[in-house]
């Protein structure tokens, strides 16, 4: 899959001869973890090992990210972008107060406010990329929020089951309300893959061959 997600970035031979890799993994978030961790902070992907032994920030040419099953909080992606030095700025956009210092923040604290930003709520086989430099993440504020805006509805206000909880004492009512701003019961799986073409990220395994050998076998076969 990581290698179908880079061909098809990257259609042509000629393109794909300035890839030096894609780094790939999986994300499992479900209903049932801690609400703090059904989310993910702001951030900017890079080579963590650069960064904590070099202080060199390097990004993925794209990041991407396909849902192979849906729910949750949406991935927000903002125009801001990290410079080499860990700071921020918008396109166009200069910004010299960070002298450096940037790279001690967290990434919602740096440079401008973004002037743009994406949305997109995770849908089996969705399938999502943008420019690896970007500030994104996936805020669990947000696990209310239904994809027209408005707040997730947990049940029919005419099923039976809601309509004979809301009498008497009101319950029925506020558990309703507690589902639906919590996002409702779901189980999400990413695959996220970084398509690297001027670094070559530090401490990232390459796929053993037998092991890429019986992916691919695998590949071939699926329907």
């Amino acid at each position: 899959l990581a290698l179908e997600i880079l061909r098809f970035h990257f259609p042509t031979a000629a393109a794909r001869r300035a890839v030096l890799g894609a780094e790939f993994w999986t994300q499992l978030r479900t209903s049932d973890h801690a609400r703090e961790k059904q989310g993910l902070s702001l951030h900017y992907d890079k080579d963590e090992v650069a960064v904590d032994t070099w202080d060199i920030w390097a990004h993925p040419e794209l990041a991407t990210a396909t849902y192979l099953s849906g729910g949750g909080a949406p991935l927000l992606v903002f125009s801001t972008r990290s410079k080499d030095d860990g700071s921020s700025s918008e396109d166009g956009e200069d910004d010299d107060d960070n002298n450096g210092e940037a790279a001690t923040k967290t990434a919602a604290s740096l440079g401008p406010l973004p002037s743009q930003g994406s949305v997109c709520f995770p849908r089996a086989s969705r399938h999502v990329a943008f420019d690896g430099n970007l500030l994104h993440g996936v805020p669990e504020e947000l696990l209310w929020l239904e994809a027209t805006g408005l707040p997730k509805a947990a049940s029919s206000p005419s099923s039976p089951s809601s309509s004979s909880s809301s009498r008497g004492s009101g319950r029925g009512r506020a558990a309703t309300g507690a589902a639906a701003r919590t996002g409702g019961e779901y189980s999400r799986l990413s695959f996220l893959v970084n398509i690297w073409t001027s670094h070559r990220p530090e401490g990232v395994n390459r796929v053993p061959k037998k092991l890429a050998e019986k992916l691919a076998a695998a590949a071939r076969c699926a329907p």
